[in-house]
């Protein structure tokens, strides 16, 4: 199942995707048709110009999340495995 962590991480998700329909919705609620086109062409527009800028604001959360979770809560892997080829029995038929 998902730890805590990955569990809030889901949750924060769901609740910023939440908020930026409401956000989008909210704006456009009493324009008209054609005002609704008219920024939706802006917006397309203006990610046309800037591609590299709009990808960065897309694929940026995953990184800082990555980085949060692991580097600032001082995760480690507990597990201890030992990749030495000696203490490896291996049988041949």
């Amino acid at each position: 199942m998902l730890d805590s962590g990955q569990s809030l991480f889901i949750a924060i998700s769901v609740l910023l995707i939440t908020l930026q329909v409401g956000i989008n919705h909210l704006q456009l609620r009493n324009k008209s048709k054609e005002e609704v086109e008219r920024i939706t062409a802006e917006r397309k527009a203006w990610v046309k110009r800037h591609p590299y800028l709009t990808m960065l604001l897309i694929f940026l959360p995953m990184p800082v999340a990555i980085f949060l979770e692991n580097v600032l809560t001082g995760k480690s892997d507990e597990r201890n495995i030992s990749y030495r080829s000696d203490s490896k029995e291996i049988e041949y038929d």
